[in-house]
């Protein structure tokens, strides 16, 4: 009997250790099976092993004792089982890798938390891909946060019934599907996941229109460093429907339009477009305009005029030395303090954003918040004309200088005005938290506020790349210095002992 007793243990927690192993592998049956059985065989050895102990010392142990003994033994087991349950119905995880690469993006949990209704996610692969094991990993952290979601993995080879319904015919598809409506990615990314989760429970599309016919930013120029085709198809990933609008030819803003954005025109607005804006703001309508330095000045102070704010005709100049570590001039200022009671910016944080030849925008009105601000060494330029930028505390606006501003308008309009419209262009908006910014003013102004957070960042490549001396270095040590060491400590404790 005392032999078996320990041959029972290590086999417990064999069969538990194997059982485990298999649950985060398949999660199947048998699985199942070897954790319980290895669970009980362990429990019932330490129990036996007990009852030896005091067996063996009941002649020496007071009565007492022996009962504490035992006793010790049932709270430990039951402080085990219990913790077992509340690991299973309150699961945590902790992500400590530098980068966040295992917790979702706080968009994502903000998704998934408002779900309403089910999404199944069905991944089409071979059983054992890696893209199998990638997606399990991933989308137990999209369970995690909402029982709405479902995940489902078919191998099409074994499947196939299953791959014809879904008109899968190649490995690596992800279907994302909720009620009627269905989104196919061929990427198992956070991003493209979540976006398709946002498409797919959308009641209903939001339009947004963008204006032509001033030298705006072209919303279908995905090359150029001055498109705005990036932040157009990022847009559409959101689950807007973006068009162009030219208001002259059209004569009106069309009633579809939820939000209404002027990108950095370089002339003026005419008269008759200028009346049609001002009546769609009357009718509670959105606007977001993006004005840059010495363009459309006459446009600029009409919009002055209508929305009582203050839209400075000067450059803003950073001598803060910060953005030069991200390669930017001092007409390149970086904004990192944000407001933290708007709804657009309470959950930026210290991050930095970049705003390429800026105006200051400051708010003289109520309604009307200044939701960015440069750094503290910074001031806006009103002396253009002179190559020697320096303070004038009597002329120029001193930093923190404000660069945008966003509030609504006594007709409930909402508006958000930034002094540059660069900072979403094709070569900007990927820059630290452009995209943000820009992508939660446009959730703000069409009143999609469960689309504001920080949105899932692509994964970065974290491998170390080592020289050949180097990888020669790691192996002699890990594998023959280390355990030699090992060995010779113990040959020396040997013989001390003898």
């Amino acid at each position: 009997m005392e032999r078996i007793v320990p041959l029972v243990g290590i086999i417990g927690v064999v069969l538990l250790i194997a059982g485990i192993g298999l649950i985060y592998i398949s999660a199947g049956i048998v699985a199942y099976i070897l954790t319980g059985a290895g669970g009980v065989m362990l429990v019932v050895s330490i129990i036996l092993r007990v009852l030896q102990i005091a067996r063996l010392q009941e002649g020496s142990r007071p009565r007492k004792e022996r009962i504490s003994l035992a006793l010790l033994a049932v709270i430990v087991l039951a402080i085990v089982v219990i913790l077992n349950f509340l690991g299973t119905k309150h699961s945590a995880r902790f992500d400590l890798t530098a980068n966040k690469k295992y917790s979702l993006a706080p968009q994502t949990v903000k998704i998934l938390q408002g779900l309403r209704t089910d999404v199944t996610i069905s991944v089409f692969d071979k059983k054992d891909s890696p893209l199998i094991s990638k997606a399990r990993e991933l989308l137990k952290g999209y369970r995690h946060y909402s029982s709405k979601i479902k995940d489902v993995y078919i191998d099409p080879d074994r499947q196939p019934d299953k791959a014809r319904e879904m008109r899968v015919n190649e490995y690596g598809v992800i279907i994302v599907h909720s009620d009627d409506r269905t989104e196919r990615l061929k990427k198992l990314e956070e991003n493209e996941i979540t976006n398709a989760i946002i498409r797919v429970t959308s009641e209903r599309q939001k339009k947004i229109y963008f204006l032509t016919a001033h030298g705006e930013h072209d919303i279908n120029d995905e090359e150029g460093s001055d498109g705005y085709g990036l932040a157009r198809k990022e847009l559409e990933n959101s689950n807007y429907i973006v068009s162009e609008l030219m208001l002259l030819a059209e004569g009106n803003i069309p009633d579809d339009c939820d939000l209404l954005v002027v990108a950095g025109p370089k002339t003026d607005l005419l008269l008759p477009e200028r009346e049609k804006i001002k009546e769609f703001l009357d009718k509670a309508g959105a606007l977001l305009f993006m004005c840059d330095p010495r363009e459309a000045d006459s446009t600029v102070i009409w919009l002055e005029d209508i929305l009582g704010i203050d839209i400075g005709n000067d450059i803003v100049v950073d001598i803060s030395m910060v953005g030069k570590i991200f390669g930017a001039n001092e007409f390149m200022p970086i904004a990192s303090e944000y407001s933290k009671t708007h709804p657009i910016t309470e959950e930026m944080g210290n991050n930095a954003t970049v705003f390429p030849l800026t105006r200051s925008v400051s708010a003289d009105t109520t309604g009307f918040e200044e939701i960015v601000k440069t750094l503290p060494r910074s001031w806006g330029e009103t002396d253009i004309d002179n190559e020697q930028f320096k303070f004038d505390p009597n002329e120029d606006v001193p930093g923190p200088v404000p660069l945008a501003i966003a509030g609504s308008m006594k007709s409930r309009a909402r508006v958000a005005v930034f002094g540059d419209s660069d900072f979403a262009s094709n070569t900007y908006i990927s820059f630290m938290m452009n995209k943000d910014l820009f992508l939660n003013t446009v959730s703000w102004l069409a009143e999609e506020e469960n689309k504001i957070a920080i949105r899932p960042k692509q994964e970065e490549d974290r491998r170390i790349s080592l020289t050949g001396g180097q990888s020669r270095t790691i192996f002699y040590i890990s594998v023959i210095v280390l355990p030699l060491i090992v060995l010779l400590a113990g040959t020396i404790i040997w013989w001390r002992r003898r």
